[in-house]
């Protein structure tokens, strides 16, 4: 993947994050970014190289070549890829991680998850 735009993969199931990624395509640089749903293929393939299992993903994750991040540390590093004035989003990273990680924690677990 050397070179490929970084890839979130987020929750397929969850409307909450489907809305989230539909603002990202629309918000990103040009080819800035790729999105996979956690349990297709490539998603699978993608967390499985990380050592993530798709089927127990409790957040969203950010892999960029051999790297990756989960939750508010992905959205930080996700929003330095998008168009002025969305970037200023990055601005997050200044927050304490334990802030920003209790505030994702608390959206978390509220989202809805479509059942089939």
């Amino acid at each position: 993947m050397s070179g490929a735009a970084p890839v979130i993969i987020f929750d397929g199931r969850c409307p909450l994050c489907r809305g989230a990624v539909r603002l990202l395509r629309a918000w990103r640089r040009e080819g800035a970014l790729r999105f996979a749903p956690a349990l297709s293929p490539p998603g699978r393939t993608l967390l499985g190289r990380h050592g993530l299992d798709p089927d127990a993903l409790s957040a969203v994750v950010l892999i960029d070549g051999d790297h990756h991040w989960l939750g508010s540390d992905a959205i930080w590093r996700a929003a330095t890829r998008l168009r002025w004035p969305y970037r200023a989003l990055a601005q997050i990273r200044w927050f304490p991680r334990g802030v920003r990680g209790a505030v994702y924690e608390w959206i978390a677990r509220r989202r809805p998850i479509e059942r089939n």
